[in-house]
């Protein structure tokens, strides 16, 4: 099996009609031209925003997930924190099947004030059974207040 991650940044959003919750359907995305909807078989593709933006440490963050209809798998998305060798999970998604997605969130762990570099991967699931996952990519994460 061959996981592969697509990223787009997307535009902040500030509203967010249910924070966490899977969904079906797709994102709008401010940049169509970089939207995965056709996945190859055997591959783990998905959308995904890499800057995101807390308010405040507790508040519901524009973490967009998009898991395309055309995928096999379900994901589950993790972002670490790396701080003194020690990586702590600091947001994990609910599963996402294909054709669903996330529309903001909040963090599993309070981070203050500042903007950190952070990682995510996916894991990848056919019929409920784990079946891989991608490599760390870089992502960053920023909290206002």
């Amino acid at each position: 099996m061959c996981v592969v991650v697509a990223v787009i940044v997307i535009s902040k959003t500030d509203i967010f009609s249910s924070a966490g919750k899977v969904e079906d359907g797709t994102i709008k995305f401010s940049d169509e031209s970089n939207r995965i909807e056709d996945v190859p078989e055997g591959e783990a593709l998905f959308n995904m925003n890499t800057e995101v933006t807390f308010e405040r440490s507790r508040s519901v963050g524009n973490i967009m997930i998009e898991n395309p209809e055309s995928s096999e798998y379900t994901i589950v998305v993790k972002i670490y924190y790396y701080n003194d060798s020690v990586s702590r999970v600091i947001y994990e998604s609910d599963k996402i099947k294909p054709g669903q997605y996330i529309l903001g969130d909040k963090l599993d762990y309070k981070l203050t004030q500042g903007t950190y570099t952070c990682y995510y991967n996916a894991e990848a699931y056919k019929d409920g059974v784990f079946v891989g996952k991608t490599d760390a990519q870089p992502m960053t994460i920023t909290v206002q207040k």
